[in-house]
Parts: structure tokens; sequence; C-alpha cells
């Protein structure tokens, strides 16, 4: 998992954006950035306009994972890692360092 380890100085404090991973309504996982977490797993449930093509026939999607990234670029990077994970390794990011579960972000993500 290691290829999934958010760079040195990224935190919650300093986070101006967050690499996510949803769990979808057919089990499989969906890996994106965002700056408003909260925001985007709503339209990721709610909006049909503006939630990803994929999550849309596979609704609903529950926060899996987050990790807080300081910039885009960044973030950019993380999501690239994320996504070419196996699905096992997807599975225990919630426990990576770094990472924060869904249940850690309830207020957040809710």
């Amino acid at each position: 998992m290691s290829g999934a380890t958010p760079a040195e100085g990224s935190g919650a404090a300093g986070a101006g954006w967050w690499v996510y991973v949803v769990r979808c309504g057919d089990g499989t996982f969906y890996t994106g950035i965002a700056r408003d977490l909260a925001g985007r797993l709503r339209e990721h449930n709610d909006d049909d306009r503006r939630a990803a093509r994929y999550t849309r026939g596979r609704r609903p999607v529950v926060l899996h994972a987050a990790c807080p990234v300081a910039d885009r670029p960044a973030a950019a990077r993380l999501e690239r890692r994320v996504k070419a994970l196996p699905r096992a390794a997807k599975e225990g990011l919630a426990a990576a360092p770094g990472w924060l579960a869904a249940d850690q972000l309830a207020p957040t993500a809710g």
C-alpha cells in the first residue's frame, strides 16, 4: 500500500483537497478528488449532472476512506496511484497511514 501513502506534509488541518474512495451500491470502488468532500458525495448520490458517469448507475455511494492533500497536483498524483491499486489494497486504505476511515469523517462528509 506504500504506493497510496500521502506525501509528507499533508494533513487534515492544511488540506485544501481530498482524495476519496467511495463504495458504490454494486460493491465496486470509485476514486476521485474534491475540495468539498461532503458536497462531492452529495453530488455523487443526488445530482445527475455533476455526478461521475460511473457512479450514476451505481447508487447509493458511501464514503470508504479519504486522504487530505495540500493541493490539486498532489491530489491528482495520489488519485492516479490509488486507481492503480488492486481491490484488496483499496479495501485496506481506511487503515493506511494518512488516510481517514469514513467513521472518522462522519461530521465532515455527512
